[in-house]
């Protein structure tokens, strides 16, 4: 529910914050919670861990599909956001595999391999989003790995794109 009702807030929030900072940290914030459901010990607890994890997510997809929109012409899009969408379904492939080979950790250290799971994939989600603080880019005016001739190229560029609209 927090998902569908926070998709759009995130947006607005996102842009008015850095996309290196916001990401990164709703990021943090799941893998953390991801990290809680694997040492809770209630049902009560797994279910708030999950809707917290919801609103966590809620501004990630939207917000990399935003951040895309900001660096290419709106005929390039369509390709690029292909190819985040098909990274995420051959992520989700994968992940059951790995889930598989986790769960063969039953026993270790006293948790149970789906508790593993969780621990396993949020201490990786948290390293990722760690990472990632200095790899998202920013806006093209501000992204920290273009030089100025690049920059003022991708704003020009981006400015002709919307010209076009009007």
């Amino acid at each position: 529910i927090l998902y569908i009702l926070l998709e759009v807030p995130s947006n607005i929030i996102l842009k008015k914050m850095r996309p290196s900072i916001f990401l990164s940290s709703i990021m943090l914030g799941w893998g953390i919670i991801t990290v809680c459901q694997g040492v809770t010990q209630s049902f009560a607890v797994l279910v708030v861990c999950r809707v917290i994890i919801g609103a966590f997510e809620a501004g990630f997809f939207p917000g990399c599909i935003y951040l895309i929109s900001m660096f290419y012409k709106r005929h390039e899009l369509q390709w690029r956001i292909n190819l985040f969408f098909s990274a995420s379904i051959i992520a989700g492939a994968f992940s059951g595999l790995l889930a598989y080979a986790i769960a063969h950790m039953d026993g270790v250290s006293g948790y149970s391999g789906w508790r593993w799971i969780f621990i396993l994939e949020g201490l990786f989600t948290i390293l990722v989003a760690i990472a990632s603080y200095r790899f998202v880019p920013d806006w093209p005016e501000t992204a920290k790995f273009f030089k100025e001739d690049e920059r003022e190229f991708w704003i020009r560029r981006l400015a002709l794109d919307t010209e076009d609209t009007n």
